[in-house]
């Protein structure tokens, strides 16, 4: 499995539009991870640069506020104010795929859903062992919706319904070095489940570390 990282130096929050633009369009999964010194301002920036621009797309999004999600608790009652109608959410990985599966998106499959999980790096932090197995959860349905699966039990090929692409964002102090590994959860799937639905363990999701320009290059 290849991993990669992109580095990409900011030199304003002007500078975020293009990149804001192509995580829109592209149909890939991000995970956005800001130096010290860019996570104020540069990050705000972003996420106004993914509204605009989803806006413009019109495009159906789920917004996952993760700044003061610290725990599984609080990470599935951000998740029942955040999805529509998601109130009655079990606070299980199960109840949580079944809404993502189905209330977390457009009710037009001809429109791209987008779900947006920004500071997702404070539940990292707070629950490691918890914020895996949730971020697993998001990408299998992710892929499962916008690529199709194989269900190993009905021994099937469930195609694909519409198309998702799923941003987090954190800091890199607290995200980078987990997602710098080849074996990383952010690079491969790791659930038995998983590895039976899609033909490959990667994860789809492009790491993109974004520094300002003021700092020196690691």
């Amino acid at each position: 499995m290849s991993m990669s990282i992109r580095l990409v130096r900011v030199n304003e929050p002007g500078d975020l539009v293009p990149l804001a633009k192509s995580s829109i369009r592209d149909g890939t999964s991000y995970l956005f991870l800001f130096d010290e010194g860019g996570m104020a301002n540069l990050h705000d920036s972003l996420l106004s640069c993914l509204r605009e621009g989803i806006a413009e797309e019109e495009g159906f999004v789920v917004w996952l506020p993760g700044h003061s999600v610290t725990t599984k608790e609080g990470f599935y009652a951000e998740c029942r104010r955040a999805v529509p109608s998601a109130s009655y959410m079990g606070s299980n990985l199960d109840a949580l795929q079944d809404i993502f599966r189905g209330e977390a998106l457009s009710r037009n499959r001809e429109q791209r859903t987008y779900w947006i999980w920004s500071h997702a790096d404070m539940l990292f932090q707070g629950d490691c062992a918890f914020f895996v197995r949730a971020f697993e959860s998001l990408i299998f349905c992710a892929k499962e919706i916008g690529e199709g699966m194989q269900n190993a039990y009905r021994q099937e090929f469930i195609p694909p319904r519409q198309k998702v692409t799923l941003i987090m964002t954190g800091q890199w102090s607290i995200l980078g070095s987990e997602a710098s590994r080849e074996d990383s959860f952010t690079h491969a799937l790791k659930q038995t489940s998983s590895l039976r639905a899609f033909p490959d363990d990667r994860t789809g999701v492009q790491v993109i570390r974004v520094q300002p320009s003021s700092l020196p290059r690691p």
